[in-house]
Parts: C-alpha cells; sequence; structure tokens
C-alpha cells in the first residue's frame, strides 16, 4: 500500500471491501447500483484526465531532451 497518499490506501481498502461484498452475490437495489456505477465513472474519468496531462508532462520531458 501506498504510504506517500493516504487517500490511495483508504481506495484500495474500499475497493477490496466492495469486491467483497459483491463476492458475496447481495440483493442490491437500484440505488446502489447505480452508486457504484456512477463512482466508477468518476474514477474512470478523473484518473484518465490525470494520465493525459501526466502524459502531456512527460512528452515535453522527453521532447526538449531530444532537442
Amino acid at each position: 500500500m501506498t504510504k506517500q497518499f493516504p487517500e490511495l490506501a483508504d481506495f484500495q481498502k474500499c475497493t477490496r471491501a466492495l469486491a467483497k461484498l459483491l463476492d458475496g452475490d447481495p440483493h442490491l437495489q437500484v440505488d446502489d447500483q447505480l452508486s457504484i456505477e456512477n463512482h466508477l465513472q468518476i474514477m474512470q474519468l478523473a484518473y484518465g484526465a490525470w494520465l493525459s496531462r501526466y502524459i502531456s508532462r512527460s512528452r515535453k520531458g522527453v521532447d526538449q531532451e531530444a532537442k
């Protein structure tokens, strides 16, 4: 687990807990299902945006080194 960002450790713990819950095949209400889907989408969008910025910054460094 990461020590640099406690939020990542919390995220990992919650992810494992949710996976364990879903592995038990619970009967989820529609609101619960939508909540899971919405939060997964939020994470995908946020991570995708971060990754694009990270790659862009990394490329700038590579382009500058090539000159």
